[in-house]
């Protein structure tokens, strides 16, 4: 019978207000055993929350890892504590999650059914990409800008972990920092720090639909038949990251941004962020951030921020069936108002 590890990482998720609890119930559903690995700095209760879940539940084990936050290239620690948390699964399969996805109800069929299939060709290609379906502000929009894409499930093999590859390191004043291309968090190995073949059920054909669904009408909608499609077939897990444009921007302006440059050493000039263009995020209020979340949610289907957005409608498409009963009270709570 087929074993799978779950893993995550937890930092300050209760003030971040991550749907961490629903995240890692939805994995307790299905997998042998869940680790957490949290890396909080004792601000908030999430150590305390995620103890009282290990406590109902024997399944999951939780661990804490004290993590210099403070250091000039702390963005780094995301992707090493994503690795110390796979180094601690014991079966023979492994399923990574972050703490604001939830994986489909039922989705165990689907991957013992993919295994049964796919596990000979895991030797070459240890790493599976599965669907993601890519909320932008509400149920009703499915990201098309984004990859449907990422890497999920993988065989435990020592020489696959997390971090950033070698092609894109740079060490600067002795530090470790990444070059753009990385979140820090590829699957790499261990020993060359080369990136681990992957196999993916989306194809150059599929890819280059997805990116004349952007422009193209006839195209979206091939598109969304295709996704439609797809997700009824294979282990399928939901992003909430942009469910709430207002919430991901809050975390943007008292975390992320911060991260972010710290993993690339990048000193940006004053007044920059990447959501307005003639202030910084320190100078941004909160009512400027909900009047911008707002027209984003309603105007578009999503953005790439690596610019604040210059008003393009970007298309979205629309799932036929429902998402995970275990979000929907989290999906009341976050909705614009």
């Amino acid at each position: 019978m087929i074993k799978i590890s779950g893993y995550t990482t937890t930092r300050n998720v209760i003030e971040m207000d991550y749907p961490f609890e629903e995240a890692i119930r939805s994995m307790l559903a299905f997998c042998d055993e869940v680790i957490v690995v949290d890396s909080s700095d004792g601000t908030d209760d999430t150590m305390k929350k995620l103890e009282a879940l290990m406590d109902e539940n024997e399944k999951l084990f939780v661990y804490h890892v004290d993590v210099p936050w403070d250091a000039p290239n702390h963005g780094i620690y995301d992707g090493q504590t994503k690795a110390v948390a796979r180094s601690k699964c014991t079966c023979e399969y492994l399923w990574q999650q972050d703490v604001d996805e939830i994986a489909e109800e039922g989705i165990r069929l689907k991957i013992d059914n993919l295994l049964s299939r796919a596990d000979a060709h895991m030797d070459e290609a240890p790493v599976i990409c599965l669907p993601v379906v890519e909320y932008w502000g509400s149920v009703d929009k499915v990201r098309v800008d984004v990859n449907p894409w990422k890497g999920r499930i993988s065989k435990n093999v020592s020489h696959v972990t997390h971090g950033i590859p070698t092609q894109l390191r740079k060490l600067e004043d002795g530090l470790l920092y990444a070059h753009r291309g990385t979140d820090g968090c590829d699957y790499i190995h261990s020993e060359t720090g080369n990136p681990i073949v992957s196999s993916n059920f989306v194809t150059k054909d599929i890819d280059d639909l997805r990116r004349a669904a952007l422009q193209d009408p006839a195209a979206l909608l091939q598109y969304n038949n295709w996704f439609n499609m797809i997700i009824k077939h294979l282990p399928t897990v939901y992003h909430y990251s942009w469910f709430s444009v207002e919430s991901k921007i809050l975390k943007f302006k008292y975390h992320w941004n911060g991260s972010w440059l710290t993993l690339y050493n990048e000193q940006k000039k004053d007044g920059w962020n990447p959501f307005f263009a003639d202030k910084s995020l320190d100078e941004v209020s909160e009512k400027e951030i909900k009047d911008l979340a707002k027209k984003l949610e309603t105007e578009t289907g999503g953005h790439i921020f690596h610019a604040p957005w210059d008003g393009r409608k970007t298309p979205s498409v629309t799932l036929e069936g429902n998402q995970p009963a275990i979000i929907e009270d989290w999906c009341k709570k976050h909705s614009a108002s």
